[in-house]
């Protein structure tokens, strides 16, 4: 399970981190001085973070992995931070795409 949870992992910080490299390289074709628009700027800070909390969960999952692997414990409290990490990672993703889709159509 550790595989698939790390494949959806890297998938969202893929499609977060190239929208928001595609979206800020082709600023040089929007607005005046190639700056974007400041109505961008929600959407692309709420991908950014899920892409900051997908990260974070990649790696303490792999932490707790090794952990468990060397024989220690593996806690309430770190299932419930893994679930946290990776949910709020896929919500603020959904969230970050669904609102810069209504900014580029508005």
């Amino acid at each position: 399970m550790l595989q698939k949870y790390l494949h959806l992992a890297e998938f969202t910080i893929g499609l977060g981190t190239g929208s928001i490299v595609l979206l800020i390289g082709s600023s040089i074709f929007h607005g005046k001085d190639g700056h974007l628009p400041s109505f961008y700027a929600s959407p692309l800070l709420i991908l950014a973070a899920s892409v900051i909390l997908a990260l974070a969960f990649m790696a303490f999952l792999i932490v707790e992995y090794e952990g468990v692997q060397h024989g220690n414990p593996h806690t309430p409290e770190a299932y419930s931070l893994t679930e946290t990490l990776g949910y709020s990672s896929l919500v603020l993703f959904c969230v970050g795409y669904v609102w810069l889709i209504i900014e580029v159509t508005h």
